[in-house]
């Protein structure tokens, strides 16, 4: 057979470990190829087949697997040697025919939609500090998610563009869930005025918590800070673990012992002063442990200040309990004095605990409210976006006692009007009189007449892909922090999450994902216009800088030179 490239492609056929021989030569298999079977091995100007990207796409997305732990196991299992960029490159060709099948089949996964009665469309983005957000679009029922999207802020524009794209291939959602972002809103406006839309509960309850807590939670946390509480007792306890390294070792055994039996007298042998810093040091452990009160969830509900000023107030006045029957002070109760010193501002100073006396005002009635929406913390979870969302016989009791709340509210706001609790009231009863219509209707009925559709009280769907996604991205890059990776990072790597929908796998891969090279190969042209159409979008991105010209030797006098004749309006033709 005639040489085809100038490098050889090879294959991995998915399901069945064997390596293709080079096909510059197949006399060393004894196959032969016509030109035409080609194609459906490998894409045009490529030299590497369709299976290879499909293994090194589902190794680097769905099981992600860093780039040299694909290419050692390329190596190991199928004696194929590929570089570390090429694997990276497969595997952005891989979403490319991923999203390209995808949209392929749209109108297929339409029809399955419609068949099981419609789909409600959750809109929501993910993003880390200083990155682009990914917007996805998902159906809860079936579990799909429909369309993905990266944009550098959630504008109207584009949020615009990814809804009519979305209604053109799947068709009029019966409802949309999403969150309290006003660009959202006003894309629905534009794209579906006719579709009723709802408030998830969990970012509602996150608004109100922010308006109830940020003014006196920052106030509480300034104050403290001001008073430079942790410095303090930081300083305190390094000092303590000096002396104590100094003196006498005393197990661990012994200070165990003392808790559970102060009386014993053998605790009265041993070194007194090592004891009393092994008491003040275990004192300021405790007041650093504050975090244990935390559930691991981000504000407004943790408040990380107040519960470090609760635990400041408690010891403040354990010490002072202590000290209070001192006639003068001695070396016994030295350290005590200086602890009491240094929490004193937490219950002597008058600014600092009317600061903690609005901000828990503040944290009660967001408590209370959140226990009427029934987002409790509930047993074995941390995160609020791991609830599960309430059945639909809780729906009318949720509707029930946020109406009862709301009249608990009213009561404070008209018995005394001025004070600061009425305050944190009309803010609830403010947000709850606003968005009634979208968060106490949950059901839709259908145009049938017949039919009605629950409409799930929370974005879950979304955050949940999210934060599935993101670990992933951890255990991908071995960094916590995702700022850099969701910068570059495809939009349609989302979309990869449908593969563990066995309904999305019959639908667009006939039931196998072996068929995915197959399916891959036929799509070559949807696929190429993709790639393209991101290129050509990353050309006219005006805000993109390369890093060659900022990362050039002579860059700061080129930019000064530059800079000086554009300013004084002297630049040449």
């Amino acid at each position: 057979m005639q040489r085809v490239e100038k490098r050889s492609p090879v294959g991995i056929l998915l399901g069945e470990p064997r390596v293709h021989h080079r096909i510059k030569c197949c006399t060393r298999c004894g196959r032969t190829y016509k030109s035409e079977d080609l194609h459906s091995l490998l894409p045009p100007h490529s030299n590497y087949a369709y299976d290879i990207i499909v293994h090194v796409g589902l190794a680097r997305f769905r099981e992600h697997r860093q780039a040299h732990e694909i290419q050692t196991e390329l190596q190991s299992r199928y004696r194929i040697r590929i570089p570390h960029s090429t694997v990276c490159a497969l595997a952005s060709r891989f979403l490319d025919f991923f999203r390209a099948v995808h949209e392929q089949r749209a109108h297929a996964l339409k029809d399955f939609i419609s068949a099981a009665g419609g789909y409600v469309l959750h809109l929501d983005g993910t993003c880390e500090p200083q990155s682009p957000v990914i917007f996805v679009g998902m159906d809860k029922s079936t579990n799909l998610v429909l369309l993905s999207a990266k944009m550098p802020t959630e504008n109207v524009a584009q949020i615009t563009r990814l809804l009519r794209e979305c209604v053109q291939m799947f068709g009029e959602p019966v409802s949309v869930v999403r969150d309290m972002s006003r660009n959202i809103h006003l894309a629905l406006q534009a794209v579906l005025p006719n579709t009723p839309d709802f408030i998830c509960h969990y970012h509602f309850l996150l608004d109100v918590g922010e308006h109830l807590c940020k003014r006196p939670y920052a106030e509480l946390a300034r104050l403290l800070k001001k008073h430079k509480l942790k410095a303090s007792l930081t300083a305190f306890r390094k000092d303590l673990v000096k002396r104590i390294n100094a003196g006498s070792h005393i197990p661990h055994a012994a200070m165990q012992e003392l808790l559970d039996n102060p009386s014993d007298p053998e605790h009265f042998k041993l070194d007194r002063t090592q004891m009393r810093r092994f008491i003040a040091l275990m004192l300021t452990c405790w007041l650093n442990d504050y975090v244990s009160e935390l559930r691991g969830e981000y504000f407004p509900f943790d408040l990380p200040w107040l519960q470090f000023y609760k635990r400041c107030v408690k010891m403040y006045r354990l010490v002072d309990r202590l000290l209070r029957f001192e006639v003068q002070p001695s070396e016994d109760t030295q350290l005590l004095h200086t602890l009491r010193r240094i929490l004193a501002p937490t219950c002597c100073d008058k600014e600092t605990v009317a600061a903690a006396r609005r901000l828990e005002q503040a944290a009660t009635i967001f408590r209370q409210l959140r226990k009427a929406l029934r987002l409790t913390t509930r047993e074995g979870t941390s995160l609020v976006r791991q609830h599960l969302p309430a059945h639909n016989d809780e729906d009318h009791d949720v509707v029930r006692s946020l109406s009862q709340f709301r009249d608990r509210l009213q009561r404070i706001m008209d018995e005394s009007p001025k004070s600061e609790r009425a305050k944190y009231a009309r803010v609830v009863v403010q947000h709850l009189d606003k968005y009634r219509d979208k968060l106490f209707v949950r059901e839709v009925t259908l145009p049938d007449g017949k039919t009605t559709v629950y409409i799930p009280r929370t974005n879950n769907a979304p955050e949940h892909l999210f934060g599935k996604t993101k670990q992933g991205w951890r255990r991908r890059t071995g960094t916590k922090r995702l700022s850099r990776h969701i910068q570059g990072a495809p939009a349609e790597e989302l979309l990869v999450a449908n593969l563990d929908n066995k309904a999305y796998v019959d639908i667009v891969y006939d039931g196998q994902l072996s068929n995915m090279a197959q399916k891959f190969a036929e799509s070559y042209d949807a696929a190429t216009q993709i790639r393209e159409a991101r290129e050509r979008q990353r050309e006219q991105d005006q805000t993109r800088v390369r890093k060659t010209l900022i990362r050039d030797a002579d860059f700061l006098r080129k930019i000064f030179e530059a800079a000086t004749l554009h300013l004084a309006n002297k630049a040449t033709t």
